[in-house]
């Protein structure tokens, strides 16, 4: 894990990081409480997060994580956890600086 996405540890906001296969390379503390999980499982494990979500909507992008060069407009949708959890999040996707996570 990068030292610079320990910047995203504090947010409330969930934060996940993930690689162009849309596995979880990081995620923050709210990130994983919403999957009723931990950091350390979520980022050992690496799983892919259309298998831990589902949306209610397609989410721009999220099939081809290479083509998001610019960061995707906000899109409110449903979610549905593998656990039961549900609610509504808006969600944006942004390739990071190292051009190989989003």
């Amino acid at each position: 894990m990068s030292l610079a996405y320990t910047l995203f540890d504090t947010l409330l906001e969930p934060v996940f990081i993930l690689d162009c296969a849309k596995k979880v390379v990081y995620c923050n503390e709210s990130a994983a409480l919403i999957l009723s999980s931990t950091v350390r499982k979520l980022t050992r494990s690496q799983p892919v997060l259309t298998d831990l979500f589902q949306f209610s909507e397609s989410i721009d992008g999220l099939d081809n994580l290479l083509k998001v060069t610019d960061p995707t407009p906000y899109k409110e949708v449903n979610f549905t956890t593998l656990d039961g959890n549900s609610g509504k999040i808006q969600i944006t996707l942004q390739r990071l600086p190292d051009n190989e996570h989003w």
